[in-house]
């Protein structure tokens, strides 16, 4: 049994203009890239999706309800890296109407580990089971006060029986500022806060996990 990081991402809701995200300006101003730099320029076969740019183990994504940044590489470090570029998007563009800013840790799990085969478990379901039912899905949602905003924990079980577990750090605001700063922090506190949460909440030992730092 493992737990295996996958679909780490940053995303920043506004009223977004793509046409300010040119290759170059990403380059140079959230990328911290030279003019001779070069990045890769993504480009859907479906011209009403967006185009992504990509540098080393980050993916911009710019699009019209939202500014996603994806880590190639689902471990704290590249996502630091990916802050620190959402927070210059946020700050370098303030006269943009947004609404919320949202960090995504999330994780696959093979099989049932630790409690998570108990939280997502409701009495109601022997009801169910007794009217011959058959359940095939099971989730399980906290929202926890993180700071200013807010920590969801969602847990869903598949029909497989496996897991997906996402902790949201989410901060609902208009002010650059405060999403900006929530865009800030240091990632050792994201970090240690998913590893309590592991250890603690779910009962799953996060430092025996050897998968802990790979991507799917």
């Amino acid at each position: 049994m493992a737990f295996i990081p996958a679909n780490w991402n940053i995303v920043v809701l506004g009223k977004w203009n793509r046409a300010i995200f040119t290759p170059s300006r990403v380059s140079q101003d959230l990328f911290g890239l030279s003019e001779t730099d070069p990045v890769e320029v993504m480009v859907p076969l479906d011209v009403l999706g967006p185009y992504q740019i990509k540098h080393e183990k980050l993916v911009l994504i710019p699009d019209d309800e939202r500014l996603t940044i994806v880590a190639l590489e689902c471990d704290f470090e590249t996502l630091e890296k990916a802050l620190v570029i959402s927070s210059a998007a946020v700050t370098g563009l303030p006269k943009t109407p947004l609404t919320a800013a949202g960090i995504n840790v999330r994780y696959t799990v093979d099989a049932d580990m630790g409690r998570l085969g108990k939280l997502v478990q409701d009495d109601s379901d022997n009801d169910l089971s007794d009217e011959r039912f058959e359940i095939l899905a099971r989730s399980h949602r906290r929202t926890l006060k993180w700071n200013d905003g807010r920590l969801n924990i969602w847990i869903d079980q598949k029909e497989d029986y496996s897991f997906d577990l996402l902790f949201n750090f989410d901060l609902s605001s208009t002010d650059v500022n405060a999403l900006s700063q929530w865009l800030s922090p240091s990632v050792q506190v994201i970090e240690q806060t998913v590893k309590t949460l592991f250890e603690k909440y779910l009962q799953i030992s996060y430092s025996d996990n050897n998968n802990a730092t790979t991507p799917k």
